[in-house]
């Protein structure tokens, strides 16, 4: 796919203890956001930690093509079989 941004976000708290009935970040296990994603043509424009997530924006100058095995070989602290892809057209 072509695309212009990627949006990283990590849950940045301790888990839960198992049982959790209300919260956005209900029974979600913790991921830590990589200082860098090495993916070709994107650089970071910001970063924001809200609450208990960390929000990091990369953008490239015109789109790019990626594929979402090249975005797994960017994530060194996390992998797609444990997280998720998104993409919004």
């Amino acid at each position: 796919m072509r695309v212009r941004e990627f949006d990283v976000v990590s849950f940045t708290s301790p888990a839960s203890a198992g049982f959790c009935w209300w919260g956005s970040a209900c029974n979600l296990w913790p991921s830590r956001a990589q200082s860098v994603y090495p993916i070709g043509g994107f650089r970071k424009v910001s970063e924001q930690h809200v609450l208990q997530f960390t929000v990091i924006r990369m953008e490239a100058s015109r789109p790019v093509t990626v594929t979402p095995a090249e975005v797994a070989r960017a994530l060194t602290a996390t992998h797609l079989v444990s997280d998720e892809l998104l993409t919004q057209r």
